[in-house]
């Protein structure tokens, strides 16, 4: 059996290891930071010989094809890769933590973005898990209003994703003072929000 590697904080093309995750049958397995912010799993073979060299973000040249990558849509899906793959996250221990990953399709933006579109994605949704204990897949997610997501999670803080949401809502007609109640923050969170201060979940 070959010797054991130790490949945290090592650099493979636009791949940097971050820690080890769980094996995979007989393959050593690591998470990966990726340059363009996203975040993988892979294999320590695939990481010296070459074959994986980002975490999706360069496949069949995606980024020049996409041309998504400032809008609110590539967040959501960069986000969602963070929180269940990057333990440094703030919300990990409620997404990997919990043993939520996201989908091996999901990898790459641009089948995320296929099933969004196809699947009523707008601006003013964001992304939910039908079951909540269940993984990041296109059997298991929809898009849904904040409310109809607050039916559906024990969640009361507020992730990065929540922020436009926000914002559109108050922008359309809802009281801050309904929005702080929905979310479970305070008045003070909503109109730091809306104003583009810094905000705090409080």
């Amino acid at each position: 059996m070959p010797a054991f590697i130790d490949r945290t904080n090592q650099k493979y093309n636009l791949l940097t290891v971050t820690s080890r995750a769980p094996n995979k049958g007989q393959q050593v397995m690591w998470n990966c930071a990726c340059s363009c912010g996203g975040i993988t799993i892979v294999a320590g073979g695939s990481l010296q010989s070459g074959n994986t060299r980002s975490c999706g973000c360069t496949r069949g040249a995606a980024i020049a094809k996409h041309g998504m990558t400032k809008t609110r849509i590539y967040r959501v899906w960069i986000n969602m890769k963070r929180r269940t793959s990057n333990p440094n996250h703030g919300h990990y221990h409620r997404y990997g933590g919990r043993g939520i990953s996201v989908c091996n399709e999901w990898q790459d933006f641009v089948p995320f973005q296929a099933w969004a579109t196809s699947n009523g994605y707008t601006d003013k949704l964001t992304i939910d898990r039908i079951d909540n204990n269940g993984n990041y897949k296109p059997s298991n997610c929809r898009w849904a209003t904040r409310a109809e997501q607050a039916q559906n999670t024990s969640l009361t803080k507020l992730t990065e994703d929540d922020i436009p949401v926000i914002r559109v809502m108050v922008n359309d007609g809802w009281s801050k003072r309904k929005v702080s109640k929905l979310f479970n923050v305070s008045d003070n969170t909503i109109s730091s929000i809306v104003n583009d201060r810094k905000w705090v979940n409080c």
